[in-house]
């Protein structure tokens, strides 16, 4: 066991790194391709196979590698096509929901008119801080000192104007959560 055991520490020291190499190639993970060649040295290990007298080692290693990444590839290509599948599914059934007669809102379009419309009844102060806070991207402070009012202020008719909002939108809450991870 000894002698095998240094014949195997021997054969890992001169192949591992190539191995590596060769399978990363096929592959480009470099993660992946590692995981391969420790599961072929684990298998070498497994079967105490007869390295020390074995002429063909170096060919057996590299073909089995290669066998291994191929295979690898197969099930990846087929489990992201059945991710796929899965993805496109799910999108099509949501969409059907919401261009039926079941969902709350029906389109991004319907539902921008109505961010604008609640947008357009919020009291004239808290909407000119909303519209310069998110639309021109003004920090609270900036907000503060252009419209001569205290940041407190300022937060207060942002917490105003998002509750106001949240409350009139709530109706389209799982078309925007829909629709964000999409993308």
């Amino acid at each position: 066991m000894e002698k095998y055991q240094h014949d195997f520490e021997h054969i890992f020291k001169i192949y591992y790194s190539r191995l590596c190499h060769y399978a990363s190639k096929f592959i480009d993970e470099d993660f992946a391709a590692e995981d391969i060649v420790q599961e072929i040295f684990s298998n070498l290990w497994e079967k105490q196979f007869d390295i020390a007298s074995d002429p063909v080692l170096k060919a057996y290693l590299f073909r089995s590698v290669h066998n291994r990444c191929l295979n690898y590839l197969n099930y990846k290509k087929l489990t992201d096509k059945h991710h796929q599948i899965i993805h496109d599914k799910i999108a099509l059934s949501e969409l059907e929901y919401y261009n039926s007669d079941h969902g709350t809102a029906k389109s991004l379009f319907e539902m921008e008119i109505k961010i604008d419309e609640v947008i357009a009844r919020l009291p004239d102060q808290c909407r000119n801080v909303f519209e310069l806070s998110r639309q021109k991207g003004l920090k609270n402070r900036e907000i503060a000192i252009e419209l001569n009012i205290s940041v407190s202020v300022v937060e207060k008719h942002i917490t105003k104007a998002l509750r106001i909002m949240r409350d009139a939108l709530k109706d389209y809450l799982i078309l925007i959560l829909f629709f964000v991870t999409l993308f």
